[in-house]
């Protein structure tokens, strides 16, 4: 399977991309690539950002937990 690329890409002044120079390139040889696909740079695993989501997380349980057994023993008065 054949896949087309742009060699020079640009982006004209009214914000519309376009291309001068197309290449085809087999797809199997651009899978290949790995300096295309950083993988481990986006699907990498983040400690700091999991542990911001999971204190937000095991705060906001907290508190709605907390917040239950309030409005549960307020009514009961």
């Amino acid at each position: 399977m054949q896949v087309l690329i742009c060699e020079a890409p640009a982006v004209l002044p009214d914000g519309t991309p376009s291309c001068d120079a197309w290449q085809t390139v087999a797809y199997e040889s651009l899978a290949l690539q790995t300096d295309l696909f950083p993988f481990e740079e986006y699907l990498g695993f983040d400690e700091v950002i999991f542990g911001k989501i999971l204190a937000a997380l095991l705060i906001s349980f907290i508190t709605g937990h907390v917040g239950g057994l309030i409005v549960r023993n307020m009514n009961r008065v």
